[in-house]
């Protein structure tokens, strides 16, 4: 590589690092009244990051009063101290344990220790907002099934929204018993478990008629932190209500779904289906081992199935799938490692994966510098960044201030969170975090000039994995630039599920198909599905994605991204195609998009990006708006498109994407080719001058 400055040379600072909270999914925003009713119904279409969306304020239902304060739960609370073990070393719960609740997360003797967290900050707040949930619950009618097969039809979407409501409630308003003592909030917990316990099953009835799913994991969930946090405050006749729903619609449904692997297919899955479903029933089970022998088959099967979920994390901790399905697919695996950890005294070695020490840094660095959302990659659509207590969980086992920054930061703010948030843990500062990480086993990485300052940060992530992946797009060599304060280029993203994201028509939807990304196309082609690309990273400020065997007319499509002192990045492009072949070449943005001759603007409310783009062969620029909504995007999706003019078995895409405030001009770029070499200059508004060289070398261009 050969890049000078007038000003000076490039420094490279840089070295790569080693590696909905549990009321969010079904979270429920509070309300300060509603017209009395005793019923609410949720169909709210569910979202990737968060299956189970808020449900709509529906009407009050009579608090009762506080009557005795809770028992006096009674060890300091675990922070995941027990080294791995696996089965044959597990110290199970005996005889005597087995009936003694709380278990799960937490013993009775810790109580005085959870209540003292409330004087303090963090936990002050984390607790108040915990509380306030549970206030705005106490206001509201029971929870509804989105469709009960007994009244009619089911609808057309697929549903979620229920079990992850169901989830959430129960968790917010036994918790409140256990921190408060305040025995309307056990009340108004066991109601709704008895509401639920009443449902004649615990699955969506229209997904292909499988006896447990999705849903049947996040309400046995549910249920069995009810069952575990509220076990003194039940009556004989309710423990025993709520237990016997938890073993014929939970456990034994998840048995029947083992039994027939083919219709049950995350059975024998790596993705989200197996941490939710098995991860869920692993947790459900804990809680009655000792009590029910179904229990301990339920538990056995989870068990032996949920590994294949861990095993499928990248060794440097990246996920596939995309972030939003990271969170929902954590947020069930962690918590139930953290129960076998108490309940068996082992995590059957799941911790010890090199992938899961990593893994509380890939929602790290794909959260937007101004925390507004995640990198749309895959199937994930969530605005916001992750709030999931599974990172303070896996900063208490891996002693990572990292964790803990983040989860902080972006306010994590639930039971779960409250419990495993490490007391004797500092978060760091974040501009200790290298500012440039490569998930290799995955192809996802990002490159950023700073991490103090959001508004100042000019930030990229690029993507070339494996299209095979669940919830994948068709998106390798797709990228997202964002600059003070703003997502600059972005891509198409996720339009609302429906069946058709599920079905053989899915490759056929514009926000998952290549032409909803940062990439090209041939011949108006994108894509082929279950190809595979690679990612690498010669240094810190340069990336190479290969996406060669992704196109059925292409030996070679190379894309380097070179991210020049932290403050623009170059690409270029090195494409050669079987046969003659007309290749276009996309860029997305939500913001307002100009193009004059070869150059362009990408103007925001906060920052404007200036654009270059050129090459080896003429062609044609237009500016074009996309077909669909997206499920987390204000504005419609435009995008620039240049197209060959003819065919051409050669070519070389040039580009300099050049961000700035609003306040500052643009640069001056220029650029030459002469025989084997490529030069790219760019003069600041400021007086800096780069010039970066590229050379053709037998095996394509490269930086010189």
């Amino acid at each position: 590589m050969r890049y000078t400055s007038v000003v000076g040379p490039l420094v490279l600072a840089l070295s790569i690092l080693a590696g909905v909270p549990l009321i969010s999914p079904g979270a429920e925003a509070p309300i300060d009244s509603a017209p009395a009713v005793r019923l609410e119904t949720v169909a709210i279409p569910a979202t990737s990051a968060n299956p189970a969306a808020a449900a709509p304020t529906a009407g009050i239902s009579e608090a009762k009063p506080p009557t005795a304060p809770a028992p006096a739960l009674s060890a300091e609370i675990s922070t995941l101290t027990s080294s791995p073990q696996i089965a044959s070393g597990e110290q199970s719960i005996n005889t005597q344990q087995s009936s003694t609740h709380p278990r799960l997360f937490f013993t009775g003797s810790d109580l005085p220790s959870l209540r003292e967290r409330m004087g303090r900050s963090p936990y002050s707040e984390m607790a108040q907002s915990i509380l306030r949930q549970s206030d705005s619950l106490l206001r509201r009618p029971l929870l509804q099934m989105a469709y009960d097969p007994r009244q009619g039809r089911p609808p057309e979407r697929i549903n979620l929204l229920p079990a992850g409501a169901a989830r959430a409630r129960i968790a917010s308003l036994a918790f409140s018993y256990v921190l408060s003592g305040e025995q309307r909030y056990a009340d108004r917990a066991t109601e709704e478990m008895l509401n639920i316990a009443s449902w004649p099953a615990w699955a969506d009835f229209n997904l292909n008629g499988m006896e447990a799913d999705l849903s049947t994991g996040d309400i046995s969930f549910g249920m069995a932190l009810g069952y575990d946090w509220l076990y003194e405050t039940l009556t004989g006749e309710q423990r025993a209500e709520v237990r016997d729903a938890i073993i014929s619609k939970g456990l034994r449904a998840y048995l029947r779904g083992i039994a027939d692997p083919r219709k049950h297919f995350w059975v024998n899955a790596y993705h989200n289906w197996n941490a939710v479903v098995n991860g869920s029933i692993g947790v459900a089970a804990l809680a009655l081992v000792g009590e029910e022998p179904a229990a301990e088959e339920a538990l056995a099967q989870a068990r032996g199935n949920i590994g294949r979920f861990f095993a499928s994390v990248g060794a440097d901790g990246g996920w596939d799938e995309g972030v939003g399905y990271w969170q929902y697919g954590m947020d069930h695996a962690v918590p139930y490692l953290m129960a076998l950890v108490n309940v068996k005294g082992t995590d059957d070695g799941h911790f010890s994966r090199p992938g899961m020490r990593q893994t509380g840094y890939f929602p790290i660095y794909f959260t937007i510098p101004s925390g507004e959302r995640t990198v749309s990659f895959s199937d994930n659509a969530s605005k916001g960044p992750v709030k999931s207590p599974a990172l303070y969980a896996l900063a208490s086992r891996y002693r990572d201030p990292a964790f803990v920054w983040y989860a902080d930061s972006h306010k994590v703010s639930d039971p779960l969170g409250y419990i495993w948030r490490p007391d004797d843990l500092s978060a760091i500062e974040p501009s200790s975090l290298v500012q440039s990480k490569l998930f290799r086993d995955i192809g996802w990485a990002t490159m950023r000039n700073r991490w103090d300052d959001p508004a100042d940060t000019v930030y990229v992530a690029a993507k070339s994995g494996r299209l095979g992946a669940n919830h994948s797009h068709l998106d390798l060599n797709d990228f997202v630039v964002y600059a003070y304060g703003e997502l600059l280029v972005s891509n198409a993203g996720t339009a609302p599920y429906s069946y058709k994201t599920f079905s053989k028509e899915r490759n056929s939807i514009y926000g998952i198909s290549t032409r909803g990304h940062n990439s090209i196309l041939v011949n108006e082609e994108g894509q082929a599905p279950r190809s595979r690309g690679s990612l690498a990273q010669p240094s810190q400020n340069h990336l190479i994605g290969d996406a060669s065997e992704a196109y059925r007319d292409l030996k070679r499509f190379r894309r380097h991204l070179f991210f020049v002192d932290g403050r623009y990045l170059i690409l270029l492009d090195d494409i050669v195609a079987d046969k003659p072949a007309r290749l276009s070449w996309l860029l997305h943005t939500e913001a307002a998009l100009r193009v004059t001759g070869r150059d362009f603007t990408i103007e925001g409310e906060k920052a404007r990006l200036y654009g270059f783009v050129s090459g080896s062969q003429d062609f044609g620029i237009e500016v074009r708006q996309g077909p669909e909504a997206r499920r987390w995007a204000e504005q419609p999706d435009r995008f620039l498109s240049a197209t060959t003019r003819s065919s051409v078995e050669d070519a070389v895409f040039v580009a300099v994407l050049y961000p700035t405030r609003l306040s500052e001009a643009g640069p001056v770029v220029s650029w030459r080719q002469q025989s084997d070499t490529l030069v790219v200059q760019v003069l600041s508004s400021t007086g800096i001058a780069d010039s970066v060289t590229f050379r053709k070398t037998p095996d394509g261009w490269d930086l010189g």
